[in-house]
Protein backbone atom coordinates (compact mmCIF):
# COMPACT_ATOMS: atom_id res chain seq x y z
CA UNK A 1 0.00 0.00 0.00
CA UNK A 2 3.02 1.75 -0.15
CA UNK A 3 1.97 3.86 -3.46
CA UNK A 4 -1.24 5.06 -1.68
CA UNK A 5 1.08 7.18 0.83
CA UNK A 6 1.04 4.06 4.00
CA UNK A 7 3.72 3.29 5.16
CA UNK A 8 4.30 -0.38 6.65
CA UNK A 9 3.59 -1.13 11.05
CA UNK A 10 3.92 -4.33 12.26
CA UNK A 11 0.16 -4.62 13.31
CA UNK A 12 -3.26 -3.16 12.04
CA UNK A 13 -6.73 -2.59 13.66
CA UNK A 14 -9.25 -4.97 12.51
CA UNK A 15 -12.68 -5.77 13.02
CA UNK A 16 -14.79 -9.32 11.52
CA UNK A 17 -18.07 -7.78 11.87
CA UNK A 18 -19.86 -10.90 10.93
CA UNK A 19 -18.58 -12.41 13.83
CA UNK A 20 -20.53 -11.41 16.42
CA UNK A 21 -18.02 -8.57 16.84
CA UNK A 22 -18.54 -5.95 19.69
CA UNK A 23 -16.10 -3.42 21.89
CA UNK A 24 -17.13 -4.07 25.45
CA UNK A 25 -17.09 -1.27 28.35
CA UNK A 26 -12.68 -1.45 28.71
CA UNK A 27 -12.27 -0.54 24.78
CA UNK A 28 -11.43 -3.74 23.89
CA UNK A 29 -12.43 -5.85 20.79
CA UNK A 30 -14.26 -9.46 21.69
CA UNK A 31 -16.20 -11.84 19.22
CA UNK A 32 -18.51 -14.88 19.46
CA UNK A 33 -19.94 -17.37 17.03
CA UNK A 34 -21.75 -15.13 14.58
CA UNK A 35 -25.21 -14.82 13.85
CA UNK A 36 -25.25 -12.85 11.06
CA UNK A 37 -27.33 -13.70 7.74
CA UNK A 38 -27.65 -13.23 3.99
CA UNK A 39 -28.47 -9.06 3.77
CA UNK A 40 -27.05 -8.25 7.68
CA UNK A 41 -24.79 -5.11 6.74
CA UNK A 42 -22.72 -2.71 8.55
CA UNK A 43 -22.82 1.02 8.02
CA UNK A 44 -19.83 3.33 8.74
CA UNK A 45 -19.96 7.11 8.34
CA UNK A 46 -15.72 8.54 7.40
CA UNK A 47 -15.20 11.81 9.00
CA UNK A 48 -12.18 11.71 6.87
CA UNK A 49 -10.69 10.71 3.93
CA UNK A 50 -9.99 7.00 4.48
CA UNK A 51 -8.18 4.37 2.28
CA UNK A 52 -10.20 0.88 3.26
CA UNK A 53 -8.79 -2.48 2.60
CA UNK A 54 -11.47 -5.60 2.96
CA UNK A 55 -10.50 -8.99 3.01
CA UNK A 56 -13.19 -12.17 3.94
CA UNK A 57 -11.41 -15.49 4.64
CA UNK A 58 -12.20 -18.68 6.33
CA UNK A 59 -8.93 -19.83 8.93
CA UNK A 60 -8.03 -22.59 11.07
CA UNK A 61 -10.12 -22.68 14.00
CA UNK A 62 -13.46 -21.32 12.24
CA UNK A 63 -15.49 -23.68 9.92
CA UNK A 64 -17.11 -20.33 8.20
CA UNK A 65 -19.69 -21.80 5.76
CA UNK A 66 -18.20 -25.05 5.74
CA UNK A 67 -14.73 -23.67 5.21
CA UNK A 68 -15.80 -21.94 2.15
CA UNK A 69 -15.97 -18.06 2.60
CA UNK A 70 -19.28 -15.92 1.39
CA UNK A 71 -19.00 -12.89 -0.79
CA UNK A 72 -19.26 -9.31 1.00
CA UNK A 73 -20.34 -7.02 -0.89
CA UNK A 74 -19.18 -3.38 -0.37
CA UNK A 75 -21.06 -0.38 -1.19
CA UNK A 76 -20.11 3.66 -1.13
CA UNK A 77 -22.32 6.28 -0.43
CA UNK A 78 -22.24 10.03 -1.73
CA UNK A 79 -21.28 12.46 1.60
CA UNK A 80 -24.24 13.87 1.05
CA UNK A 81 -26.46 10.57 2.01
CA UNK A 82 -28.01 10.61 5.37
CA UNK A 83 -28.74 7.66 7.26
CA UNK A 84 -31.05 6.99 10.55
CA UNK A 85 -28.43 5.94 13.21
CA UNK A 86 -29.87 2.46 14.47
CA UNK A 87 -27.98 -0.90 16.12
CA UNK A 88 -29.23 -4.04 15.14
CA UNK A 89 -29.59 -7.05 17.77
CA UNK A 90 -30.73 -10.74 17.70
CA UNK A 91 -31.46 -12.08 21.55
CA UNK A 92 -31.38 -15.20 20.00
CA UNK A 93 -29.40 -17.03 16.95
CA UNK A 94 -33.24 -17.80 15.16
CA UNK A 95 -34.58 -14.57 16.06
CA UNK A 96 -34.42 -11.40 13.02
CA UNK A 97 -32.51 -8.76 13.50
CA UNK A 98 -34.52 -5.38 15.92
CA UNK A 99 -33.12 -2.53 15.23
CA UNK A 100 -33.04 0.71 17.32
CA UNK A 101 -36.62 1.86 17.77
CA UNK A 102 -37.53 5.60 18.09
CA UNK A 103 -40.69 5.51 20.67
CA UNK A 104 -43.41 8.63 20.62
CA UNK A 105 -41.20 10.93 22.62
CA UNK A 106 -37.68 10.88 20.81
CA UNK A 107 -38.65 13.63 18.21
CA UNK A 108 -39.15 16.10 21.06
CA UNK A 109 -36.39 14.80 23.31
CA UNK A 110 -33.69 14.83 20.01
CA UNK A 111 -34.51 18.77 19.76
CA UNK A 112 -33.36 18.91 23.44
CA UNK A 113 -30.02 17.02 22.89
CA UNK A 114 -28.21 14.63 20.75
CA UNK A 115 -26.71 12.91 23.51
CA UNK A 116 -28.87 9.53 23.18
CA UNK A 117 -27.66 5.97 23.60
CA UNK A 118 -29.20 2.82 23.45
CA UNK A 119 -31.23 0.91 25.99
CA UNK A 120 -33.11 -2.26 25.23
CA UNK A 121 -33.55 -1.31 21.71
CA UNK A 122 -34.92 2.33 22.03
CA UNK A 123 -33.03 5.29 21.91
CA UNK A 124 -33.11 7.05 25.80
CA UNK A 125 -31.40 10.47 26.35
CA UNK A 126 -28.36 10.24 28.53
CA UNK A 127 -28.18 14.11 29.63
CA UNK A 128 -29.71 17.50 27.77
CA UNK A 129 -27.66 19.80 26.27
CA UNK A 130 -26.58 23.30 28.28
CA UNK A 131 -28.09 21.70 31.73
CA UNK A 132 -25.51 19.45 33.24
CA UNK A 133 -25.67 16.68 36.04
CA UNK A 134 -26.87 18.84 39.04
CA UNK A 135 -29.35 21.01 37.55
CA UNK A 136 -30.85 17.80 36.01
CA UNK A 137 -30.37 16.24 39.63
CA UNK A 138 -32.26 19.00 41.46
CA UNK A 139 -35.30 19.70 38.76
CA UNK A 140 -36.16 15.59 39.37
CA UNK A 141 -36.12 16.23 42.92
CA UNK A 142 -37.87 19.53 43.29
CA UNK A 143 -39.75 20.13 40.54
CA UNK A 144 -40.91 17.87 37.56
CA UNK A 145 -39.35 15.45 34.73
CA UNK A 146 -41.20 13.19 32.55
CA UNK A 147 -39.40 9.89 31.69
CA UNK A 148 -40.59 7.59 28.73
CA UNK A 149 -40.66 4.10 29.70
CA UNK A 150 -41.13 2.58 26.42
CA UNK A 151 -37.53 1.29 26.84
CA UNK A 152 -38.77 -0.97 30.11
CA UNK A 153 -39.35 -4.29 29.33
CA UNK A 154 -42.52 -6.40 30.35
CA UNK A 155 -43.33 -9.88 31.39
CA UNK A 156 -46.37 -11.55 31.39
CA UNK A 157 -45.75 -14.20 34.00
CA UNK A 158 -48.62 -17.13 34.11
CA UNK A 159 -49.73 -20.30 35.27
CA UNK A 160 -50.38 -22.56 38.77
CA UNK A 161 -46.64 -21.86 40.34
CA UNK A 162 -47.14 -17.82 38.90
CA UNK A 163 -47.25 -16.85 42.02
CA UNK A 164 -44.74 -19.36 44.06
CA UNK A 165 -42.06 -17.83 40.98
CA UNK A 166 -42.83 -14.22 42.23
CA UNK A 167 -42.81 -14.67 46.06
CA UNK A 168 -39.02 -16.20 45.31
CA UNK A 169 -37.61 -13.70 43.15
CA UNK A 170 -39.48 -10.73 44.03
CA UNK A 171 -39.03 -8.43 47.34
CA UNK A 172 -42.05 -7.71 48.01
CA UNK A 173 -45.05 -10.37 49.36
CA UNK A 174 -46.89 -10.11 46.27
CA UNK A 175 -49.71 -12.55 47.93
CA UNK A 176 -50.99 -9.37 49.96
CA UNK A 177 -51.91 -8.19 46.53
CA UNK A 178 -55.49 -8.07 45.23
CA UNK A 179 -56.43 -8.24 41.46
CA UNK A 180 -55.99 -4.88 40.27
CA UNK A 181 -53.32 -3.91 42.60
CA UNK A 182 -49.53 -3.46 42.26
CA UNK A 183 -46.90 -2.94 44.20
CA UNK A 184 -42.64 -1.56 43.29
CA UNK A 185 -39.67 -4.02 44.63
CA UNK A 186 -36.67 -5.48 43.24
CA UNK A 187 -36.38 -8.62 41.16
CA UNK A 188 -33.22 -10.91 42.98
CA UNK A 189 -30.93 -13.17 42.29
CA UNK A 190 -30.80 -16.79 44.21
CA UNK A 191 -28.50 -14.72 47.00
CA UNK A 192 -30.53 -11.89 47.61
CA UNK A 193 -28.59 -9.54 45.84
CA UNK A 194 -30.42 -7.12 43.32
CA UNK A 195 -30.73 -7.40 39.46
CA UNK A 196 -33.45 -5.00 38.85
CA UNK A 197 -36.15 -2.81 39.80
CA UNK A 198 -39.50 -3.21 38.61
CA UNK A 199 -43.03 -2.89 39.25
CA UNK A 200 -45.53 -5.90 39.58
CA UNK A 201 -49.14 -5.90 38.83
CA UNK A 202 -51.66 -8.83 39.67
CA UNK A 203 -54.10 -8.67 36.90
CA UNK A 204 -55.55 -12.27 38.28
CA UNK A 205 -55.27 -15.45 40.84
Amino acid sequence: MAPNGISPRPGWPAINFFFNTEVDESGSIVSGESWSRPGDYVLLKAHQDLLCASSACPDDIDPVNGWHPTAIHVRIYSAEENFPQAIGRRSARELPLRLTQESAFTGRVRSLTQNLAEYNSFWVPMSYAHQGDHTEYWALRERVALMDLSALRKFEVTGADALALLQWTFSRNVAKLAVGQSAYGCLLNPHGGIIDDGIVFRKGE
